[in-house]
């Protein structure tokens, strides 16, 4: 089952955590924002930030697909292309700290949000490619459906342990954190795609030779 293959095959299980992952920086990311939107403007001014914030995460992700995504694969790697988004991420973030106004974290946002939107699934959809035939649908439903959902949790459940005393540059430093263990899991992720990439290989031209010595 989707269930027991996340469980015991490695690379179905770290490419779960990755989303996990993933999920938790998008919580932490928005929390992180908000601390600082709240301190600087009021609740009409709130509302007109976040209403260019869609605007304009929805026009990157519009220019991003049409023009870059495609070329940005190809060059790069898939993973190389994923790792942009923690680094970049944990970049803006520390930058932050830094930048007393709104830029920054406007920055951060900005960038998070139309990485979900755009840079990421693109990517994501393509590490699905490795897994078997008969189980590779009902991982990614377990994985998009249910388990994102547990990441957009733990990171829930993570701002209430901090909410006491969680000050602007400790919601940058957990950021900052989360932003290095999601690199290290998708350097972990690239070996096992490789290796189940080349299990897969083997396994088709194999039966191809079985099937040409039977003709």
């Amino acid at each position: 089952t989707a269930w027991s293959t996340v469980r015991h095959d490695a690379y179905a299980r770290d490419l779960a955590l990755v989303v996990l992952a993933f999920a938790v920086l998008s919580v932490t990311r928005d929390y992180l924002f908000r601390q600082r939107a709240s301190v600087a403007l009021d609740e009409k001014q709130m509302a007109v930030l976040f209403a260019s914030l869609q605007l304009w995460t929805g026009i990157f992700c519009a220019g991003f697909q049409l023009v870059l995504a495609e070329r940005m694969l190809r060059q790069v790697g898939i993973f190389r292309y994923l790792a942009l988004v923690p680094g970049l991420l944990a970049a803006l973030a520390v930058a932050s700290l830094f930048d007393k106004g709104l830029t920054s974290s406007w920055a951060l946002k900005l960038f998070e949000g139309s990485a979900m939107f755009s840079l990421v699934p693109v990517a994501m959809q393509l590490l699905y490619a490795p897994l078997k035939d008969d189980v590779r649908d009902g991982v990614r439903s377990v994985i998009d459906g249910f388990l994102r959902k547990g990441g957009l949790a733990v990171g829930g459940v993570l701002l209430l342990l901090t909410q006491g005393f969680a000050s602007y540059t400790v919601s940058v430093v957990v950021l900052a954190v989360a932003c290095v263990g999601l690199g290290l899991l998708l350097v972990r992720l690239q070996r096992g795609y490789v290796n189940a990439l080349q299990h897969q290989v083997a396994g088709v031209g194999s039966a191809q030779l079985g099937f040409a010595e039977e003709s």
